[in-house]
């Protein structure tokens, strides 16, 4: 349901909600660039055109903490997000992201993002199923030694994630 109240703004192409009836929910976003690059035009703001440089401009950010704000007064306080972080990714069928039917693979995006938008107590229950996503193991592997994480290899059928005592 949040998911999708977010997708109706113009600024959001994709969201995915990460620890839904956790304490502490955060959603991942997929900006619609080019709505955004407009937006940047119209309103004569001082930031990049690259994906890279408009998800890390604070003016970009607090513009999407206004409509998550504006999502969050539909929902109870422990369903409300209270973090969210944009990704630079163009989530796609081609790069594996979505389905044919343009459903989000939460098994392929989660791990991209793991070590920036799953809070620290979410990471010890990730768990990835190899036999889907090979090709996530060398991000894993790198986001392990970036992060500090632990990885258990189970015989070959997926990857607990954890945090270093």
């Amino acid at each position: 349901l949040l998911e999708n109240e977010l997708k109706e703004s113009h600024f959001i192409e994709q969201a995915m909600v990460v620890g839904e009836g956790e304490k502490m929910p955060a959603v991942l976003i997929q900006l619609n660039f080019e709505f955004v690059k407009d937006w940047i035009d119209k309103k004569h703001k001082k930031i990049g055109k690259t994906p890279q440089e408009i998800i890390s401009s604070e003016i970009v950010k607090e513009r999407i903490q206004k409509e998550i704000d504006r999502c969050n007064k539909n929902f109870g306080k422990w369903e409300q997000i209270k973090r969210f972080e944009l990704t630079a990714d163009v989530w796609s069928i081609e790069g594996g992201h979505l389905t044919p039917t343009l459903k989000m693979k939460r098994d392929v995006i989660i791990p991209l993002n793991a070590g920036v938008a799953i809070p620290a107590n979410q990471l010890a229950h990730l768990r990835i199923d190899l036999a889907l996503s090979p090709h996530l193991v060398p991000l894993l592997v790198q986001l392990a030694i970036a992060r500090g994480f632990l990885f258990a290899l189970t015989l070959n059928l997926g990857i607990d994630c954890g945090r270093r005592p």
